[in-house]
């Protein structure tokens, strides 16, 4: 009869070995690394006039030119949304600040934040965004992570449209100390938008880190340490009960 496992305890048919998945994350992909230094956010900031800032910024930043890019920052103008007047975003050691500024309107926030064209992405694959706080955060605010992403307006055509992902919506207190969050691109130059706003006048949020990692999951056989016999692979998953045993060999595993 055809055997399942060797003597060495080797599977010898699929299906017999038990593996776990371990995830391993790839190098960071945003530019210039995770950290922050006085330079970082030196250029001027993009006033923004549309309901869709994320896409308006893009636009005039002149993206995608489809190579990694530094940060960017950008701030609503009062067209649509409150201004954010002088607060805009600003970097120091280690550190990006993001103010909120609240209109006479009950709740109307000005939105402002970062925003920075990666590169190299593989679409459809996973990746993970991991973002820090730091202790001035205040203690009522809202964090949007979205995505712009181009999309060629037809096949032979050269001209491209910029689109948003869905947002992800995170609500920070005080207490908050980091942001994650899985996506897959949609492109291999997403954008990747970090806005802030707040119901309160003058609140603000202090970033410490932004990191942008791929996401692989590999399989590794699972192992058992047993006290008298040393290491040997678990072999009990998907055990096929209708392949008869050899002559003499016990019924368990």
């Amino acid at each position: 009869m055809t055997r399942q496992i060797n003597d060495n305890g080797v599977p010898l048919i699929d299906g017999l070995e038990v593996f776990t998945s371990i995830p391993v994350l790839g190098e960071d992909v945003i530019s210039f690394g995770n950290s922050f230094t006085r330079n970082t956010l030196s250029g001027s900031t993009i006033s923004t006039t549309l309901i869709n800032y994320s896409i308006d910024a893009a636009t005039q930043a002149g993206l995608p030119v489809f190579k990694s890019t530094n940060w960017f920052s950008y701030g609503t103008s009062g067209v649509v949304y409150t201004s954010i007047g002088t607060r805009v975003p600003a970097s120091d050691v280690n550190t990006i600040i993001i103010s909120a500024v609240v209109g006479r309107e009950a709740g109307s926030s000005s939105n402002s934040g970062i925003f920075q064209e990666l590169n190299d992405l593989i679409p459809n694959n996973d990746y993970t965004l991991s973002l820090s706080l730091t202790g001035v955060t205040s203690s009522v605010g809202t964090i949007s992570i979205s995505r712009v992403y181009s999309v060629r307006s037809q096949p032979s055509d050269n001209s491209i449209t910029l689109n948003q992902s869905a947002v992800s919506v995170h609500e920070i207190t005080s207490e908050t100390s980091k942001i994650n969050l899985d996506f897959k691109p949609y492109s291999p130059n997403d954008i990747i938008f970090i806005n802030y706003s707040s119901s309160v006048d003058g609140n603000l949020v202090g970033i410490s880190s932004i990191s942008i990692n791929a996401k692989n999951n590999y399989d590794v056989p699972v192992v058992l340490n047993f006290p008298s016999g040393g290491n040997s692979k678990v072999l009990v998953r998907r055990y096929d009960e209708s392949i008869p045993l050899d002559d003499g060999e016990p019924d368990t595993i």
